[in-house]
């Protein structure tokens, strides 16, 4: 129906004595009538295509009925009149650019948490970083902004710059007054294990790597101590601080032998009899089932204690059925079993929390010692940064004279 609507849609009335002879004839043509209403005997309305229309007069030449359009619809007669309004055109296309302009740029920034710190130096921050009223939200970087507040803020010990709508929306926790931060220690980040970085967002420190960059496990990420000879000929020394996620790959082990996996599958099917054993004599129903393959289990209880001389005692038999399995179906169990202990035998060196992309799982099978073999791959993206702290002789190491360094060397 959408599509008759695009093409466009008539609304005719049919006048005449021949009504159903008309409506027989586009039938047989394949002519598709639309919410057809009868008036009176010789009066009806309905609705077709724009495309039918033609086709519907030529039929109408033998029956000579009256037909009359009465009504247009669909976007061919829309756009028909509308052409006939340019201004109305112009300025729908203007607004909807403005539109577009004004939803695609920061309009308002709030800020919220500042009690030392004011807003007006917030604000000179953001507008040294080329992120105020007016950029477009695709070029604002909240992290380089938020790394931004916090190295020329002392008195911020938090930040979150978050874009909702077109505002700009920066909450900010400050530090205690009279307090340290927890951590002043020099140190740098180090890669725990080996990884490719996905994420790294360094808070404080010199970044060493990048989005897309092959990490070893001991590998700095966030060096402590900051160059900044070419500018300012001096070095920092911080307590690096930052977020660095990677993917990382884990490895797991399995093997299992056939003779290890149960052939048997119960199948839930289950039978009781009960009787009374009495100087050995069976008194009620301990007939056995009708099923290929089962086992029993028996629980006796005795009517008088042990050492009398009535040894009296009810049995209760309860026969469970099982299947065996075929030597295909064995070896399927066999690899499922082994899948599972092999990526289990991954996933418990993977950290509580890591998300887990993809898994890849390779068997193989010894026919001599009829012993499955599987490798499993597991990969994961989780954090990878750990402190180092810096020692004074590594501090030492980078930070003296480069004429000094050539010397010893």
């Amino acid at each position: 129906m959408i599509n008759q609507y695009i093409k466009g849609m008539l609304e005719i009335s049919v006048e005449g004595v021949n009504l159903e002879r008309f409506i027989n004839r586009c039938n047989a043509n394949g002519l598709v009538l639309y919410s057809v209403y009868r008036e009176r005997y010789d009066l009806m309305r309905c609705t077709v295509n724009l495309a039918d229309f033609k086709k519907i007069a030529v039929i109408n030449r033998e029956l000579r009925c009256r037909i009359r359009v009465k009504k247009r619809y669909g976007a061919r007669f829309l756009i028909n009149r509308v052409k006939r309004r340019k201004a109305f055109v112009i300025g729908a296309a203007v607004f909807a650019v403005f539109i577009v302009i004004l939803s695609s740029s920061i309009c308002r920034i709030d800020i919220s948490g500042i009690n030392r710190v004011t807003a007006t130096q917030i604000l000179e921050v953001v507008n040294e970083m080329d992120a105020g009223v007016g950029i477009f939200k695709a070029k604002c970087d909240t992290k380089a902004l938020e790394m931004a507040i916090r190295r020329e803020l002392p008195d911020v010990d938090w930040v979150i710059v978050d874009i909702k709508g077109v505002v700009m929306d920066i909450r900010v926790i400050e530090t205690v007054e009279g307090e340290k931060r927890t951590d002043t220690t020099p140190s740098s980040i180090v890669s725990e294990v080996d990884g490719e970085i996905v994420y790294i967002s360094s808070l404080r420190g010199d970044q060493m790597v990048n989005v897309g960059d092959k990490v070893k496990a001991g590998q700095t990420l966030i060096n402590g101590i900051i160059d900044r000879r070419k500018d300012d000929n001096y070095y920092l020394i911080r307590n690096a601080m930052g977020n660095i996620k990677a993917r990382v790959e884990y490895t797991g082990q399995a093997m299992i032998k056939l003779d290890e996996v149960a052939s048997r599958v119960y199948t839930g099917n289950t039978t009781e009899a009960t009787y009374i054993s009495v100087f050995g004599l069976k008194l009620g129903d301990d007939k056995a089932p009708t099923y290929e393959h089962y086992d029993t289990e028996s629980v006796e209880y005795n009517v008088f204690s042990e050492n009398r001389l009535f040894p009296i005692c009810a049995v209760k038999k309860t026969y469970k059925e099982y299947i065996l399995l075929s030597d295909e179906e064995l070896k399927s169990k066999a690899r499922e079993m082994l899948i599972k202990k092999a990526c289990s035998d991954a996933k418990r060196r993977i950290p509580i929390g890591a998300k887990i992309e993809a898994q890849d799982i390779d068997y193989s099978f010894d026919e001599e010692t009829n012993t499955f073999y599987a490798s499993a791959k597991i990969t994961a993206v989780h954090s990878i940064g750990v402190k180092k702290v810096l020692t004074q002789s590594e501090i030492d190491e980078i930070t003296r004279p480069e004429g000094e360094k050539n010397k010893n060397g």
